[in-house]
């Protein structure tokens, strides 16, 4: 537990509000899970709809983490939908004896019908570009960014779009299961379709929204027709370029990745859409990799050199050629072994919850100098209807 929210807020209970229910979350469920090795965590689902009655159902998932899942008549619209959950929420708060928290927002929407809590401290993680959404969820997050004491985001881009409208904004991109991308470096045998292909392979991971570099990727395969380019992946084959140096193996189950890159030299990253844990899956698998300039592979990746950056054919060739060279560097190996360390989700976690025990110091100060206590909502919550646990 990070000393600082040990020493503000030693029962600081954690509300998330996520947009993504608990068994089909990602990143949050990892950190809550996390989180809630300290302190109880209390991850708000969104609404369901039911035709009887306006409740919330709780269920303890692991100690301390209380997934809750509000439940809202059908019949209910627009503001009357939020009024019935401000309610609820405010119930729940008073009866679980939530007296100093965290608000925790992974959507904006959630804004709606909290704005009568009073927790110590509001963090935003923000994981996806509302940029070009509506305006309701524009004004929803801007306000939020007005209330925040410090924002996450899960990606250098994100944080490039948001670290101008506030003033603690920091990039923690999902953390990636490093020992399953390790194992690649274990596989003595190739998958049978990629088992024919000749040396040096260079691999790319292509997903359905991906729109790779073409006329880069024309410009390597004529300047080095006796390089062998692998692609796995959804995007149909019609819209690619052929020629006898490329092998299209198609969509590959998660569980089949580390045997494929198990047999690539070098991995490719030409897409600007590419997930930005692609990269650390690639180093965690022993790999290389050369990436044209796109924000999350050159931050923190290429700036620490541990990976070729380059957007020209020509570039983009020596950087490959570098990049074959690296496989028997011990110092690079080192090197990125140390920073895939510290991009665990416990790490992760480790530095959020620390960042977030200065959010709490510098709040306290500025409340201690206002001269008045931080808002609870314990001693405000208005009677709703029922809540079930």
């Amino acid at each position: 537990m990070s000393r600082d929210l040990e020493a503000l807020l030693p029962r600081a209970d954690v509300v998330c509000f996520s947009h993504v229910r608990w068994d089909r979350s990602g990143r949050q469920r990892r950190l809550m899970a996390r989180c809630a090795r300290e302190r109880r965590v209390f991850f708000i689902e969104e609404p369901l709809r039911t035709e009887t009655e306006n409740r919330v159902d709780i269920y303890e998932r692991q100690k301390g983490l209380f997934v809750v899942v509000p439940r809202v008549v059908r019949h209910l619209v627009g503001d009357e939908v939020h009024a019935i959950l401000e309610r609820l929420l405010e119930r729940l708060v008073v009866e679980h004896d939530i007296w100093s928290y965290v608000l925790w927002y992974a959507t904006p929407s959630a804004l709606a019908y909290t704005r009568s809590l009073g927790p110590s401290l509001v963090v935003y993680d923000c994981t996806e570009d509302l940029g070009a959404a509506p305006r309701s969820s524009a004004a929803l997050e801007a306000e939020l960014l007005g209330r925040a004491g410090i924002v996450f985001t899960s990606s250098q881009a994100l944080l490039e779009r948001l670290r101008a409208r506030h003033p603690h904004v920091h990039a923690f991109p999902d953390s990636v299961d490093l020992a399953r991308f390790a194992s690649a470096r274990l596989f003595a045998r190739d998958p049978a379709d990629q088992a024919a292909v000749g040396r040096p392979r260079l691999g790319l991971r292509l997903a359905g929204a991906d729109r790779v570099d073409l006329g880069l990727l024309e410009g390597l395969v004529r300047t080095r027709p006796n390089w062998h380019i692998i692609g796995l992946g959804s995007v149909a084959e019609t819209t690619l370029l052929r020629a006898p140096s490329l092998h299209w193996l198609g969509a590959k189950n998660p569980e089949e990745l580390p045997a494929y890159l198990s047999g690539w030299d070098v991995a490719l990253i030409m897409s600007a859409s590419t997930d930005p844990r692609t990269t650390p899956e690639y180093l965690a698998a022993g790999l290389p990799v050369v990436a044209t300039s796109i924000r999350d592979v050159v931050r923190p990746w290429g700036d620490l050199g541990l990976v070729q950056i380059a957007d020209h054919v020509d570039d983009f060739v020596l950087a490959v050629e570098a990049a074959l060279l690296l496989a028997d560097d011990l110092g690079w190996r080192r090197r990125v072994t140390s920073m895939l360390a510290s991009t665990s989700w416990d790490e992760t976690w480790s530095r959020m919850e620390h960042l977030m025990g200065l959010a709490l110091a510098a709040r306290r100060t500025r409340t201690m100098g206002a001269g008045r206590p931080a808002r609870s909502a314990r001693h405000r919550a208005r009677t709703p209807s029922p809540v079930r646990g």
